[in-house]
């Protein structure tokens, strides 16, 4: 008798943990830093952009979204490895991205789509488990090591957005990228 209240205990006792895990790591805005303070208000948000957050800012100027193919982009930034039309008679399109998270990086570390854009990321954890993050887009994905995860979302907010790892340090510590979404 004595062994069956053990394990209940036990089991008790690991679903605890678990929800405070869960909690502490994926909770909406649990370890976000706070803003800094650059000694400037912050512009106002545009129509149809995200208001400015910890994770957000507007899109900086001269972006070009890279299509399909295309060569000429800087190192860090994706390449679609698929573009088609999201849907017939849309000017939106349908962009899938490869990105890896290895040495505490997630390479490319840079996403650019046009608002309205269905987005479909597939990330693969590299040498260990990360997590992916960006709570502008409400996108919290546990990324387990050897395994290649999809996160796909519609880009319904222009800015540029910071995704990173909380369970590697947060935006402070781990590894960061940007999903930049133009008008």
């Amino acid at each position: 008798m004595w062994e069956k209240h053990k394990i209940t205990i036990v089991i008790i006792g690991g679903a605890i943990v678990i929800v405070l895990l869960f909690v502490l790591l994926f909770w909406p805005g649990a370890n976000n830093p706070p803003p800094k303070n650059s000694g400037s208000a912050a512009p106002a948000a545009a129509s149809g952009s995200v208001p400015q957050s910890a994770t957000s800012a507007p899109v900086p100027a001269n972006i070009v979204v890279p299509n399909e193919g295309d060569k000429n982009v800087p190192q860090n930034v994706a390449v679609p490895q698929v573009q088609g039309t999201a849907a017939p008679s849309s000017n939106a399109s349908y962009r899938q991205f490869s990105i890896s998270a290895d040495n505490n990086e997630f390479i490319p570390t840079t996403v650019i789509v046009k608002k309205g854009d269905t987005v479909d990321l597939e990330i693969t954890a590299v040498d260990k488990n990360y997590d992916f993050t960006q709570p502008d887009y409400g996108l919290a994905v546990v990324l387990t090591k050897g395994k290649t995860q999809k996160i796909q979302f519609q880009a319904t907010m222009s800015g540029k957005f910071t995704f990173y790892c909380v369970s590697c340090g947060s935006s402070a510590k781990g590894p960061v990228g940007y999903i930049v979404v133009t008008e």
